[in-house]
């Protein structure tokens, strides 16, 4: 049951890296997670493992005996350093004392009530077969659920020789081109290369460009889990936030079509994927934003509005023909995209190809 929840919450496209652990051995069977996504696994035994390990999942095989050698307030502390939690709770019915289901349910109710403390609660089920009390949790930190965290990378698989070779990661049936160029239309007019906002990221060609270039931090947003194996082969994460999440001009559900999310069937329907703003994330000392995702472009763009009245970054958005075809809205001009870039902010048009390139004369100088 354990690996049909982790698959399950790994269709999700929110989670790389998962940490297996429990009082004895390994009880999840990797061969049973049926997904084809690529994530990350290793199994720590509950006795070491610590608030430094970084995972997005946490998956939790936990008996009540336990709570005998460690307090439920530090099994709850270890537990909430990682931002979603699976967690399996077996309660030992064998003492033989005569209040003991009471002392049980007592310690289950305390567990659930700190947990609740750092977590939403958003199911917790009876595990079928197993005994009164036991249950399966799986609960999400509260901040993450506002907006989320970039996913956290277990393991580098950072392909240094391919990038000295220029050569790139692709997933499987797609290409990948080298975006230094692209990047050389931006490069006279940035003042700011402390942080720069990649929408659209794929295999992370332009984040590569990007960390190339100078930028000391990369946020690098995509929608498509498909991409993920290829752009942490492709891009030294050290200095790359890789969300993998859509983005829009505000935070709701989309019912993406087509491949790689081109398209739009619906927004704000009930079925879908949850998407944000780049508002959202609050990024500060951003000196670039690079959007291109072939349909939602102008809406993305939208939803970075606060950011970029704060920061008065460089903007590099894609128009061409194909934003006519997918925008969701109906776009009849390509200059909408960016139009109140130009009248509201005063901003001026540094390059116009098949990518626009937009700055602000006013952007201040950050080394």
């Amino acid at each position: 049951m354990l690996e049909q929840l982790i698959s399950q919450i790994l269709g999700s496209g929110r989670i790389l890296s998962i940490t297996s652990t429990s009082v004895g051995k390994d009880v999840i069977e990797k061969k049973k997670i049926q997904y084809e996504n690529y994530w990350q696994y290793e199994f720590v035994p509950f006795s070491a493992l610590n608030t430094k390990r970084q995972s997005d999942l946490l998956v939790a095989s936990l008996n009540s005996d336990l709570f005998e050698t460690i307090s439920v307030d530090e099994v709850v502390k270890i537990i909430a350093t990682y931002p979603n939690a699976l967690i399996k709770m077996e309660f030992n019915f064998s003492h033989g004392y005569a209040d003991e289901f009471t002392y049980q349910e007592r310690t289950r109710a305390n567990f659930l009530n700190k947990l609740n403390n750092f977590y939403s609660m958003l199911n917790c089920i009876p595990a079928a077969g197993l005994k009164p009390l036991d249950s399966i949790i799986f609960v999400k930190a509260k901040e993450t659920l506002v907006k989320p965290g970039p996913l956290r990378v277990q393991k580098k698989c950072f392909d240094a020789d391919a990038q000295l070779r220029g050569n790139f990661h692709v997933a499987k049936g797609f290409k990948a081109d080298d975006l230094t160029s692209e990047l050389a239309e931006c490069l006279p007019f940035i003042k700011n290369r402390k942080r720069a906002i990649d929408v659209g990221a794929r295999h992370g060609a332009f984040t590569r460009a990007l960390l190339l270039n100078g930028f000391e931090q990369v946020s690098s947003f995509e929608l498509v889990a498909h991409f993920r194996e290829a752009f942490l082969k492709n891009v030294d994460t050290d200095k790359v936030d890789f969300f993998n999440v859509g983005l829009f001009e505000r935070a709701t559900v989309i019912n993406f079509e087509g491949r790689a999310g081109k398209g739009i069937k619906e927004v704000g329907g009930n079925s879908g994927q949850l998407v944000y703003c780049i508002d959202d994330f609050e990024l500060e000392n951003v000196g670039l934003i690079k959007i291109d995702v072939d349909g939602c472009d102008r809406q993305i763009l939208r939803g970075a509005r606060k950011t970029i009245e704060k920061y008065l970054p460089v903007v590099h958005v894609e128009t061409e023909d194909i934003q006519l075809k997918y925008d969701p809205e109906g776009l009849k001009n390509l200059e909408d995209i960016y139009q109140w870039l130009i009248i509201d902010l005063g901003y001026k048009v540094g390059h116009k190809d098949r990518n626009t390139v937009l700055y602000h004369p006013e952007a201040k100088l950050l080394i």
